[in-house]
């Protein structure tokens, strides 16, 4: 059988399925994102020589999500044709912890926490297109970083902004999707190189990060100490 045919069979037995179950509305589909190793960041530090001027922390943690998308008449006939379904992510929650890392050999960071912006909304799209078997996902996330350690946290100030835009074309299978709809792990895998800054930060300036990161969906919760210590630093804010 050519494999356009047994995609458009394939599409017509996700219509089929979604149809009756969803009633041609809208479904909601809660997805946690967690990170995989390795994900890391490295921190370029413009006051500190060499080899003193990079640090790298490796990444626990995730976001969670809520996929929303209407699954109608015309979206599912669509579909059977090639056109992508629409979605938007709605972020519920992020928090990211990292291992501590020592500036110059002296200053402890402790836990290296991101968190969501309290003042700027993290946002997000996805377009699903069952018949090609690929899905294109778009999140900025808009977080705050700051550090545990409180000599630190004091120089450093109030928890600086920090976005992190994710953009990745994955495969998604009508398998996967069905999955995802019935709250299931669909095995999505989002991998996303970071290059950006932080600050102009008090005593440090303009702090370069770059790093890679790996989101992959997850029915079990991440669960680390690291955690642990940025929700107690983020509750004493």
């Amino acid at each position: 059988m050519p494999a356009s045919l047994r995609a458009r069979l394939l599409a017509v037995l996700f219509a089929v399925a979604v149809l009756p179950s969803f009633g041609c509305g809208q479904i909601e589909v809660p997805v946690d994102l967690v990170l995989e190793q390795p994900s890391s960041l490295t921190l370029e530090l413009p006051i500190m020589p060499p080899p003193y001027n990079e640090e790298t922390t490796s990444l626990v943690g995730g976001v969670q999500t809520t996929i929303v998308a209407n699954v109608g008449l015309f979206q599912l006939l669509g579909a059977l044709v090639g056109k992508a379904i629409p979605a938007v992510i709605e972020i519920d929650d992020i928090l990211i912890a990292g291992t501590e890392i020592v500036i110059g050999g002296s200053l402890p960071t402790g836990a290296i926490c991101l968190f969501q912006d309290p003042d700027l909304a993290s946002v997000g799209s996805a377009q699903m297109n069952v018949l090609l078997g690929v899905a294109a996902f778009d999140m900025t996330l808009n977080t705050r970083l700051g550090v545990s350690d409180p000599v630190l946290a004091s120089l450093f100030g109030e928890p600086d902004p920090f976005t992190q835009v994710i953009s990745a074309v994955v495969p998604l299978s009508i398998g996967d999707l069905l999955t995802m709809i019935g709250g299931g792990d669909s095995g999505l895998a989002l991998t996303q190189d970071i290059e950006t800054e932080i600050g102009p930060l008090p005593i440090f300036g303009t702090i370069r990060v770059t790093g890679s990161l790996t989101l992959a969906s997850s029915d079990i919760p991440p669960s680390d100490p690291l955690l642990d210590t940025c929700e107690a630093f983020i509750a004493s804010l």
